[in-house]
């Protein structure tokens, strides 16, 4: 098959054996971090998967270290929950904030880096793709009926699309995907 399932991970006790959920049981720990309202994924190439949820914010599955944790970020003014679309590169995610109405960048272990965009210039950052070759991110807003391109410094370089229904317009975009010659493609829902 061209598409292999390979695991699902619902909570932290997905990386917990039968000995360790019994002895947490014993001990009467019934808190669990786990998914509430998942809504996007992505990986990097050190066996990191990140997953934004809409109610717990943005939560990290460490393949390495069996790990399953809720990223906090404490020198942030604002709540990483209702996060949106989201990306990873080596050192950082780009989380959407439809709350703050912008992209946070965030090292992987919840460290303020960044923002992409002023407060409330993304209502809704739905889809958040890097573009390293070209040292880009992709933000789609499906409120705005656009996708904003940024450097992955912050600076904003142009904008694309409309709300409408002809050529190079949108109604509603859900999703990108950036080729290795630069084609951009848009789901348009």
């Amino acid at each position: 098959p061209r598409i292999k399932y390979a695991r699902t991970f619902r909570s932290e006790n997905d990386f917990k054996s039968g000995l360790g959920k019994t002895l947490e049981s014993l001990s009467g720990d019934k808190s669990v971090t786990g998914f509430a309202r998942p809504f996007d994924v992505t990986g990097d190439n050190r066996g990191h998967i990140f997953v934004t949820d809409a109610v717990q914010g943005v939560m990290l599955v460490d393949m390495n270290k069996r790990e399953f944790k809720k990223i906090t970020c404490d020198e942030c003014t604002f709540s990483l929950n209702n996060a949106r679309g989201l990306a990873a590169d080596t050192a950082r995610i780009f989380v959407g904030l439809a709350d703050l109405g912008q992209v946070v960048v965030l090292s992987h272990d919840g460290k303020f880096l960044d923002t992409l965009g002023s407060r409330g210039s993304l209502p809704n950052p739905i889809d958040v793709v890097i573009d390293t070759l070209r040292d880009r991110v992709y933000v789609v807003d499906n409120r705005l009926h656009q996708v904003k391109v940024f450097r992955t410094n912050g600076d904003t370089l142009f904008t694309i699309g409309n709300r409408g229904l002809e050529d190079g317009e949108f109604n509603f975009p859900q999703s990108l995907a950036v080729d290795p010659s630069g084609t951009i493609y848009v789901v348009d829902a």
